[in-house]
């Protein structure tokens, strides 16, 4: 990371104020002709094994070519692919001699001045008279069994940072490898100083949103998503075109407060993420020096340069259901194992409204609760805890509230329930806690105490039976039966308890009967015509000694649904008796 001060910035006046903007930082091509050189001087430094000031020496004369402070930012960038060490002592001293130092704790030059330190410390009270440094370094030495004591205090000077030698970290870079690197330098200095990051997303904008938002908890990001609308846009001139927009605002380190350092890692790895997926996005950026604002606006090449250090994601991750933390995952785990026909699906369709000062809002409720075709509710969990997204969190709820009616649940961790307490009124709110369990049983009643019930649902269909009847008669006429399951959705049921106690009612069943079908319980409703089909197939295969179950269906025409009731069609034909003693089931007729 670089100081903020290396980028190259012009001041202009905005509401009377003056305010600066940042300008890309690359180097030039005239600058990257100076690169080889010095990778040259580094590459002759590792063979030669120059030390940190040999090296700085013969480098220093190209400084010129780069202006401001971009030359030790091309220092600073070279350190990623190559260090400085200190010489092993194994390379400075005989094998005798080594060994004697090893056998004491003595491995390095550094804890060679450890053991000094601590002879200081214990003999001299930790200063030594200049006078008595020669005797020191003599008795030293042959305690030590060193050569001489001019050998032990060139070796103390080893441990000085302009001695160290330069070493190769991994592969030996190229020219393009120290832009890049440059470059992603530069870009963590605007992330990590940044007060708010504004990221604008034109044109199919339902899945940034949804993806954004997504990343946004996963790193655990302060944000806000709205829409520009074109009040916005004609008024802000760097918004001009784009009437069609979404805005997504985070927080950057130097706002949100807490560890800036893994606030800011946290930024870094969503915007590798979110640039890998939508490269087209306008990103800026205010940052402030010296309680001045700054903005930088991310170019095309600060984009490419992101996506390439961002990888690629795991196809595990990118194919999963949006599930944006282990607590959604956790609820919709526990959730899925309710009796009562409930089904819940994560992100369900967003919802726009206005603020109280006109703009655009966007919230995604977690999971849309759903049974039937008539019943839903939305449930929205809020367990996020910076303070800043709690207060924007209530304030669209209100908002929300105002401008339209949403049946929302909100499930809140405890921790920050109290905040929510406002809302009682407007929405049903539970709470759930780390050592806790999820209250689904107390959801579950609020559903079926709130949202229609079965005698109001069974009414309904009642009432309007001829709508139903044209469903039903759109599905017997592609396949000539209805399934359990087909029926329970048709009719809006959510058991087969529920359409039991409908199919046994004496106008329902009046009703069927005038229209040529049948009732199996355990199968469905069956034409008529069907029915007798497969009657008519059965019994041309069946005779007094009987066909195996198994045979009798490879035989007959039917489909793999029917096939799988085969046992309540055979009930139905009283013709015919199915023996069951047998290694496996034999139909045969009755005599």
């Amino acid at each position: 990371m670089f100081s903020l001060s290396i980028f190259p910035h012009r001041s202009y006046k905005v509401k009377g104020r003056f305010e600066r903007k940042l300008t890309p930082l690359f180097l030039t091509e005239k600058e990257l002709c100076s690169v080889p050189k010095i990778l040259n001087l580094y590459q002759k430094g590792v063979k030669e094994e120059w030390t940190r000031k040999d090296l700085e020496k013969k480098t220093k004369k190209y400084k010129s070519s780069f202006p401001g402070r971009k030359f030790s930012a091309l220092l600073r960038t070279l350190n990623d692919f190559f260090e400085f060490r200190e010489q092993s002592l194994d390379e400075l001293l005989p094998a005798e001699s080594y060994s004697k130092l090893i056998a004491k704790g003595i491995h390095s030059v550094f804890t060679l001045n450890l053991f000094l330190y601590d002879l200081l410390a214990h003999d001299y009270s930790g200063y030594i008279p200049l006078a008595k440094r020669s005797v020191f370094l003599a008795e030293t030495a042959r305690e030590l069994a060193l050569p001489s004591k001019g050998v032990l205090e060139s070796i103390i000077t080893l441990n000085l940072d302009e001695n160290q030698l330069v070493r190769l970290k991994s592969h030996f870079p190229s020219v393009k490898d120290i832009e890049l690197s440059f470059i992603r330098h530069a870009l963590e200095t605007i992330l990590n100083n940044s007060v708010k990051l504004t990221i604008v997303k034109r044109n199919t904008t339902g899945a940034f949103v949804k993806d954004g938002i997504r990343y946004c908890k996963k790193y655990l990001l302060d944000f806000d998503v709205y829409f520009i609308d074109e009040k916005e846009a004609k008024n802000n001139a760097s918004q001009k075109d784009e009437k069609n927009a979404v805005a997504m605002e985070i927080g950057g380190p130097k706002e949100v407060g807490g560890s800036a350092g893994d606030y800011s890692w946290h930024l870094t790895q969503f915007m590798n993420v979110i640039i890998q997926r939508y490269p087209d996005l306008s990103v800026e950026a205010i940052v402030k020096i010296r309680n001045k604002r700054c903005f930088y606006q991310f170019c095309k090449k600060d984009l490419m340069v992101l996506q390439k250090s961002s990888g690629k994601e795991s196809k595990s991750f990118v194919n999963s259901q949006a599930i944006d933390s282990r607590v959604e995952a956790r609820f919709q785990r526990y959730f899925s194992m309710n009796e009562l026909g409930w089904e819940l699906l994560a992100e369900p369709r967003p919802l726009i409204f206005e603020d109280e000062s006109g703009k655009r809002q966007i919230m995604i409720p977690d999971f849309i609760i759903k049974r039937g075709l008539n019943e839903e509710y939305l449930l929205e969990i809020i367990g996020y805890y910076r303070e800043s997204y709690i207060n924007r969190k209530i304030r669209k709820l209100e908002a929300l509230k105002a401008t339209r009616k949403e049946p929302i649940i909100l499930l809140i961790d405890d921790k920050i329930a109290s905040h929510f307490k406002i809302l009682e009124d407007d929405y049903p709110i539970f709470t759930y806690g780390l050592r806790r369990p999820f209250p689904i049983s107390r959801i579950l009643h609020f559903l079926e105490e709130n949202v229609s019930s079965f005698e109001a649902r069974f009414q309904l269909i009642k009432e309007e039976k001829e709508r139903f009847h044209q469903k039903l008669t759109n599905c017997l006429n592609e396949k000539h039966f209805c399934l359990l399951k087909e029926l329970c959705q048709l009719l809006n049921l959510h058991s087969e308890d529920e359409l039991l106690v409908v199919m046994k009612d004496k106008e329902i069943q009046a009703q069927y009967q005038e229209q040529n079908l049948s009732w199996i319980s355990g199968l469905g409703i069956i034409t008529n015509d069907k029915l007798a089909n497969i009657k008519h197939q059965i019994l041309s295969y069946v005779d007094e000694r009987g066909l195996p179950l198994s045979v009798l269906l490879k035989k007959i025409d039917l489909e793999p649904e029917l096939a799988k009731k085969i046992t309540r069609l055979l009930e139905e034909i009283s013709e015919i008796e199915v023996l069951w003693n047998t290694l496996t089931p034999l139909i045969k007729l009755k005599q």
